[in-house]
């Protein structure tokens, strides 16, 4: 595995970030921790190193000729004139902040193979659709996505052209699903540094912030959203990737397809079940009949679940939490009963 190095003369800031980066899932790189200039120069000696976060404050042209890939300083707001030509990062802010702006820097310099992590696991695309449409599908997108990332790690992924996101969220949102299937046509080989440029953390959820403009959706055809999730899944980053499917995509059948489960939130009302045939009737004709036996229609008593979605914390605690929880337990009774 290549080397992330930390260089500070702070000692309590390069053992708390060190040790925070250590603990997140999902990161590439084995991680190494400098506060002394002649630990760092003894490593290097016989070891190479990918990254180099160095503050900003300890930089000095020796370092230059170390084999290191990539320096990367970490800046205390204070502005300098020297060494300008090395990306710089604010070293105050969240520790996923740095990871992002890390993984951005990283990705428009890496020309190497694609960042994967070893994983014994198959990484399980969930699908959450709904012919009825409504409130509830994302809702319960979310709520799924959050109770599975309580046990295994999971990433949550909007494909709907308004999903209200940008209104709801209240996070800094830089980029969004748009400009990482941008990244992802120009190189697919940077995915993983491009998607832990883009994600944000909500819960137990990572999240790929949806469009900020929906019209954008519609220039981006099926097999692309298809060649993106594979993609992901490919990294080894997540155990469980959900993504919610909206009506916007041209062929919606062919990204159900590739899911190996699906949800389909809907009511019991006369309308609701006429959309369901039709929708099943859709599937036959276009010869994916085959993608009705992954699909689970979820048909729950939604007015209880009435003003949680104003809140995110009622959201993953109240009703749809409950409702999941209880579907997830009956799944893994019914896997359970079938080995016996």
């Amino acid at each position: 595995m290549k080397v992330l190095g930390i260089y500070d003369v702070d000692m309590e800031y390069a053992i708390a970030f060190s040790s925070y980066i250590s603990g997140k899932k999902g990161i590439p790189f084995e991680i190494r921790t400098f506060t002394k200039k002649e630990a760092l120069l003894a490593y290097c000696m016989t070891n190479e190193l990918e990254i180099l976060l160095i503050s900003a404050q300890v930089m000095e042209e020796e370092f230059e000729g170390l084999p290191v890939a990539q320096i990367i300083l970490l800046s205390n707001g204070e502005d300098s004139t020297a060494f300008l030509e090395y990306p710089s990062i604010y070293k105050y802010q969240s520790g996923d902040g740095i990871i992002r702006e890390v993984m951005a820097c990283y990705a428009v310099t890496h020309n190497g193979t694609d960042l994967t992590i070893p994983s014994d696991t198959e990484t399980r695309l969930v699908g959450v659709y709904s012919p009825v449409k409504g409130r509830q599908k994302t809702a319960f997108a979310l709520a799924l996505a959050n109770v599975l990332g309580e046990s295994s790690s999971t990433l949550y992924v909007n494909l709907e052209m308004f999903s209200g996101f940008s209104k709801w969220m209240e996070q800094n949102e830089k980029r969004d699903v748009g400009d990482l299937m941008y990244f992802y046509l120009q190189n697919p080989m940077k995915l993983t540094a491009q998607l832990q440029a883009t994600v944000l953390s909500i819960h137990n959820i990572d999240y790929i912030p949806p469009f900020h403009f929906g019209g954008s959706v519609y220039d981006v055809e099926t097999r692309q959203w298809i060649g993106l999730l594979l993609g992901i899944m490919k990294t080894g980053l997540y155990e469980n990737v959900v993504v919610d499917v909206g009506d916007s995509l041209g062929d919606v059948q062919e990204l159900l397809a590739v899911c190996h489960r699906i949800f389909a939130p809907v009511d019991d009302s006369y309308l609701s079940q006429c959309k369901k045939k039709e929708f099943e009737e859709f599937l036959f004709r276009t010869e994916y009949a085959e993608v009705l036996e992954r699909i689970q229609y979820v048909e729950l008593p939604w007015d209880e679940a009435k003003g949680e979605e104003d809140s995110l914390d009622a959201l993953f605690l109240g009703f749809y939490n409950r409702q999941v929880r209880r579907i997830i337990e009956q799944e893994e009774a019914d896997e359970c009963g079938s080995t016996v």
